[in-house]
């Protein structure tokens, strides 16, 4: 998985950027075809589905994460990447439309663009693991 390999870069002191740029061409490449599968297995017609869908959040976020913290907050791949999440999460809109947020966490979310505002960590919550 390309996640895991860019996760374990991130952990080392050092960014290896011909290393990197190999990850995030492949990533490219491999990105719409894995969104494409993740939006079909979101109507969870099959046991596992919808679990499987939710795995691609998973490895995106862990390839954002690592391109973040390697001072690669710029890259092209990042903007694909939340992309491919906005258009996933519509679809779990789309397919369950009876889910709602909780109404403890935060308001349901409209649409923006990729860029509209940079996530933080909610340190304030005690035992969140991220």
């Amino acid at each position: 998985e390309l996640s895991n390999t860019a996760w374990a870069c991130a952990t080392l002191s050092e960014a290896d950027v011909p290393l990197l740029a190999a990850i995030a061409s492949k990533a490219s490449a491999t990105l719409p075809l894995e969104l494409e599968k993740a939006i079909v297995r979101s109507r969870a017609e099959l046991r596992g589905d919808l679990e499987a869908a939710q795995l691609f959040f998973v490895n995106a976020g862990e390839l954002a994460w690592s391109f973040n913290f390697m001072s690669q907050a710029g890259h092209p791949l990042l903007r694909e990447v939340s992309a491919a999440c906005l258009d996933l999460g519509r679809a779990f809109d789309r397919n369950h439309p009876l889910w709602r947020p909780h109404p403890d966490v935060r308001p349901a979310l409209g649409p923006a663009a990729w860029d509209a505002a940079r996530p933080s960590i909610p340190w304030q919550l005690r035992g969140m693991c991220l």
